[in-house]
């Protein structure tokens, strides 16, 4: 058989090989909590990226992994008088209100020699944290990234964190084999 295909001749139906491997890195572990922070000015705080960057030193320091592994999600905790919420603790006048930090930290599988944290140690770092501790750190961090004094902070509550494990998926899809003269509108 003999097909042309705009003056060049094949002589045999090709094989048409259009298989996808998708690699997939391998599986990272995430570590997911909340931070509640009493702030003099929460709708200033949430929306301050320099705000987000030192909250995000702060956990990255205490949980011993570099800065990039950590995202956090600044958001101004509406409807709730921050004296009501917090009467058991004596928190000074100057702070307005509260904001409710999300963090995220992902810890890729191919991490660095230099950084030996597991998920568990993070967990463990976290839940062994006091609000007090939390409240240097983010306050050192505020000041180096922000200004001495710009914000005044507490943190009131730590969640527990919870860890999430990656997984691996791949995609492959195959054609098999195509003869040309088959393709539609060649002739043969």
């Amino acid at each position: 058989t003999t097909s042309t295909i705009s003056g060049d001749i094949v002589d045999e139906p090709e094989e048409l090989d259009t298989s996808t491997t998708t690699t997939i890195p391998p599986p990272s572990s995430i570590v997911k909590g909340t931070l509640t922070l009493a702030v003099s000015d929460p709708v200033a705080f949430a929306a301050d990226p320099l705000a987000a960057s030192a909250i995000a030193r702060s956990v990255a320091t205490l949980v011993g992994v570099p800065q990039g592994y950590v995202e956090v999600l600044l958001e101004v905790v509406a409807g709730r008088r921050l004296r009501d919420t917090l009467d058991r603790q004596a928190l000074p006048r100057r702070l307005q209100g509260e904001v409710a930090v999300t963090y995220t930290i992902t810890l890729p599988a191919d991490q660095p020699d230099d950084v030996s944290a597991t998920a568990e140690s993070i967990q463990a770092s976290i839940s062994a944290a006091s609000t007090d501790q939390l409240t240097q750190l983010v306050v050192a961090s505020l000041d180096a990234i922000v200004g001495t004094g710009f914000y005044d902070v507490v943190v009131t509550a730590i969640s527990e964190p919870i860890i999430v494990h990656g997984a691996i998926t791949t995609t492959t899809s195959t054609w098999g084999s195509l003869n040309i003269a088959q393709a539609g509108g060649f002739s043969s």
